[in-house]
C-alpha cells in the first residue's frame, strides 16, 4: 500500500521514499506565481499613487500658468504659488499634473498653516501671493515669543486666499525653510 505526499510515494512496509516524475513542469508553475505576485505589486503601487494624487487634490486642480506650482499638505491645505524663478529650471515647463513646488525648489522645505475657513472652502485651491512689508510686520508683531521661536529661520512666502464671489477668504499661510 502506498500514499502520495507531494512528489514522494511513501510505502507502509518501511522502504525508503521514491521520487516520482512530476506530470507537470514545476518551474513553469513557480514563474507563473512570481508573475502574478509582481502584477499585484505593480497594480497596488499604481493604485496607491492614483489615490495619493486624488487625496492631494490634483484631479480638481485649476489650469496652471507656466510660472505657477501647486503644493498640497496632509492637512487638506492646497495652494498654487507663483514662482518667478524656480531653483530647478528643468521642472519649469513640465506638464501640469507632474509639476510641484517641492520639486521646483528642492532646496527649500515648505510648511503650510491652514486657517479656519467655511467647510465648503476646505478642499478649494487657494492662490498665494507674497506678503507686503506691512503684512509681514503685522504677522510677526501679533505672535508670541514661543511661536516666533518655532518660526526662527523660516521665510514667510505667502498669504493664500480664495476668491469667493469677489470676497477674499484667507485660506492659510505658507512658510519655507532651507533644506539642510
Amino acid at each position: 500500500m502506498a500514499f502520495r505526499d507531494g512528489g514522494f510515494v511513501w510505502t507502509v512496509n518501511g522502504e525508503r521514499p521514491k521520487i516520482e516524475a512530476q506530470t507537470r513542469n514545476q518551474g513553469v508553475h513557480m514563474w507563473k506565481w512570481i508573475r502574478r505576485g509582481l502584477l499585484v505589486a505593480v497594480l497596488g503601487f499604481v493604485s496607491f499613487a492614483i489615490y495619493d494624487k486624488y487625496r492631494a487634490g490634483y484631479w480638481s486642480m485649476p489650469q496652471l500658468q507656466d510660472d505657477e506650482y501647486p503644493v498640497s499638505f496632509k492637512t487638506g491645505f492646497r495652494a498654487i504659488v507663483t514662482v518667478a524663478e524656480p531653483h530647478d529650471p528643468t521642472r519649469a515647463n513640465t506638464r501640469q499634473f507632474y509639476r510641484s513646488l517641492k520639486l521646483a525648489n528642492s532646496d527649500r522645505r515648505y510648511f503650510g498653516f491652514p486657517l479656519d475657513v467655511p467647510y465648503w472652502a476646505e478642499d478649494a485651491w487657494s492662490y498665494c501671493t507674497p506678503p507686503t512689508d506691512e503684512e509681514n510686520r503685522q504677522f510677526f508683531a501679533s505672535r508670541s515669543g514661543e511661536e516666533l521661536q518655532n518660526l526662527r529661520g523660516t521665510r514667510f512666502d505667502g498669504i493664500c486666499t480664495i476668491n469667493a464671489d469677489g470676497e477674499e477668504i484667507t485660506r492659510g499661510l505658507l512658510f519655507s525653510a532651507p533644506r539642510l
